[in-house]
């Protein structure tokens, strides 16, 4: 075997299960890192991009979780958590006026466009302003990037018990299983709390794939795709969710009549949306779970074999 550097979102045959994680870990945490120094010019991009980087560990240590044991799990769970809130509050002020932004253009709009582009500026300052709070505090390019790097620190010590590939896919079933769960609550009870659940089970399952999809790269990169697609789904709904939460909240004063025409668009908007959803999804979680537990099995075993 020739002597390479191992890297990237993936599993090898050549590397146990263990170090992969630390290894996959550690490579999140370093990206992080040097998208906090980024903060201060692509203010926008690094928060999208940190968040983004936290919920590929956090399915990572769903799916190690019986490796980890309990305490290694809860804490990576929490840590990885309390980063993605750090942000959540400047990620969401960015959703708003972007997802504003994007459905000003749709034909069936109802609204007065002049109401829009106020509104739309209104948003889009307010992001502004707060962004530049951040980084005057330096809350990310100092504050959050000292955590990250002491978890770093961390993870060089914290090497996980060695597990075998049936950990996983205990794991990985659970995870399938669960999605399952939430998207027959979302059927029945079609609650943007009950959609927002059912992303973070789907954008989870769809990051446990992309790190085992070596062990069968066509049968993982079709399932892998079409998650992607429902993921899309499932945020723009979300958004939609959240732009019409706050919309709810200002249906008073002298614009109220245009504010309402706009939120019952928008609920109307999410309805279309959650029709094109709920088909997606029952295709992609029409296995049973011990069908797909079996599979990833049956494919490790061909992988290192």
């Amino acid at each position: 075997m020739k002597n390479t550097t191992l890297h990237g979102f993936r599993i090898y045959r050549q590397e146990s299960l263990s170090e992969t994680f630390r290894r996959v870990v550690d490579e999140q945490l370093r990206i992080s890192l040097q998208l906090c120094r980024q903060f201060p010019e692509k203010p926008d991009f690094a928060t999208h991009e940190i968040r983004k980087s936290t919920k590929r560990v956090r399915a990572v240590y769903r799916l190690y979780q019986q490796v980890t044991g309990y305490e290694l799990y809860r804490h990576g769970k929490e840590f990885y958590s309390h980063v993605s809130h750090v942000l959540a509050d400047h990620r969401i002020s960015f959703v708003y006026f972007e997802t504003l932004k994007l459905i000003s253009t749709d034909r069936k709009m109802p609204v007065n466009a002049k109401y829009l582009g106020k509104l739309i500026r209104a948003m889009e300052r307010y992001h502004r302003e707060a962004s530049a709070e951040i980084i005057l505090t330096r809350e990310v390019d100092q504050g959050l990037y000292g955590l990250l790097e002491s978890e770093l620190r961390a993870n060089a010590r914290e090497l996980p018990a060695q597990g075998k590939f049936n950990d996983l896919v205990s794991c990985l079933r659970k995870t399938y299983s669960r999605g399952q769960k939430c998207l027959d609550q979302a059927t029945i009870q079609p609650t943007a709390e009950n959609f927002h659940e059912f992303r973070k089970i789907t954008k989870s399952l769809w990051n446990e794939l992309i790190l085992i999809k070596p062990i069968w790269p066509s049968y993982y990169g079709f399932a892998i795709h079409h998650l992607d697609i429902l993921a899309q789904k499932l945020g723009f709904e979300h958004d939609l969710a959240e732009l019409e939460k706050l919309l709810r909240k200002k249906s008073s004063g002298k614009d109220r009549i245009q504010c309402n025409l706009l939120t019952e668009y928008i609920a109307w908007k999410r309805k279309q949306l959650q029709k094109s959803i709920i088909p997606l999804a029952q295709r992609l979680f029409a296995d049973k779970p011990g069908a797909v537990a079996r599979k990833a099995e049956v494919f490790y075993g061909m992988f290192v074999g």
